[in-house]
């Protein structure tokens, strides 16, 4: 959704975009940097990518360590988090599981920052053993969902010390469902789920995933129109936050009595 954002906005506009992938690889985010210089690229719009030195107009994705140079576009996790788990409770849950983002991914920090703020609010005790964290399966085509079955096969042990699980995004909230209901869990009966992002597949998924909702194709638009002003009017550090918000669907009801 990001980059057909992106992808909109260029079309009625006079440049060209070139997508590399780094896999999280050091040396294949030099490598790419290095050929974009030596192509004569005039900007760079990174997705979830903290690299620092850069020496061309930037326009960053995803939370940033500050201090940040060019322009920062980001959600506001706390609102998003706050809303999910304020919604989970206002359903009747107060035990919940977590599925923690990628090591060493800056949006995973702040994420669960946002969660322990969150949960503190809502006088909501995070038990360590419900809290799983995803990790990376290389770049194979089902590697995201793949990822979440994963956390929730941690979780089965646990059934009944948990009604409800957010996850760290909808994918991986998608593979715990299915993990789940091979289990015979129903959905939401014995557990409800909630994800982050409301990315096409989980309005489709069965049953349709309660999300929070972030404008992605919005965010991608505005990337373009920033970069594009960052190379023709001039280098501007400052950040742009979206708010998200909370979409209800199929996968969450109040816990049995």
């Amino acid at each position: 959704a990001i980059l057909a954002g992106i992808e909109q906005y260029l079309m009625n506009s006079e440049y060209h975009f070139f997508v590399a992938s780094h896999q999280w690889s050091e040396t294949r985010v030099a490598r790419t940097m290095q050929l974009f210089a030596e192509r004569g690229v005039e900007g760079v719009i990174l997705v979830n990518s903290d690299i620092r030195k850069i020496t061309l107009p930037v326009v960053r994705i995803g939370q940033t360590r500050e201090p940040f140079d060019g322009t920062s576009i980001v959600i506001d996790n706390l609102k998003g988090i706050f809303r999910a788990l304020e919604y989970l409770v206002s359903l009747g849950h107060r035990n919940i599981a977590f599925i923690k983002g990628h090591k060493n991914s800056i949006d995973t920090e702040d994420r669960w920052n946002a969660v322990q703020s969150a949960a503190q609010q809502l006088k909501l005790v995070i038990d360590p053993t419900l809290v799983v964290q995803l990790e990376r399966m290389g770049i194979q085509p089902m590697a995201p969902f793949e990822e979440g079955m994963r956390c929730a096969e941690q979780l089965l042990p646990h059934k009944k010390r948990f009604t409800a699980l957010l996850a760290f995004n909808d994918i991986s909230a998608i593979g715990a469902s299915n993990r789940f209901r091979e289990a015979d869990w129903c959905i939401p009966e014995d557990v409800s789920i909630v994800g982050f992002d409301d990315v096409i597949e989980s309005r489709i998924t069965y049953p349709a995933l309660t999300t929070i909702q972030q404008p992605l194709r919005l965010m991608g638009e505005t990337a373009a129109r920033e970069i594009i002003a960052a190379i023709s009017e001039g280098h501007c550090d400052q950040k742009i936050v979206f708010v998200p918000e909370l979409i209800v669907r199929n996968s969450t009801a109040p816990p049995r009595s």
